[in-house]
């Protein structure tokens, strides 16, 4: 059998890093790959635009939304509202 050797030792075809080489172009590799993913998904929210969560919202506002939603009629809208602005 005949053995190759390049700059006096077997396994260096990696660029002369010998196994550790391989190693390198691995993690190359997978470093790659997950930033290209990064991109993707970190760019795929919404057109960049971030849904407002609750408590960010005023009283006013959630009471709208549950008046929209229907979970409450026009009479309970206008009580709650006017307890709201009250305070």
């Amino acid at each position: 059998m005949i053995r190759y050797y390049y700059w006096g030792h077997p396994f260096s075809n990696a660029g002369g890093f010998g196994l550790f080489g391989g190693f390198l172009t691995l993690l190359f590799w997978i470093l790659a790959v997950y930033l290209i993913f990064f991109l993707i998904f970190s760019h795929s929210k919404k057109d960049g635009k971030e849904e407002e969560s609750e408590d960010d919202k005023s009283p006013i506002d959630i009471l709208k939304t549950r008046y929209a939603k229907g979970e409450i009629n026009k009479k309970e809208f206008e009580e709650i509202k006017k307890d709201i602005l009250k305070d």
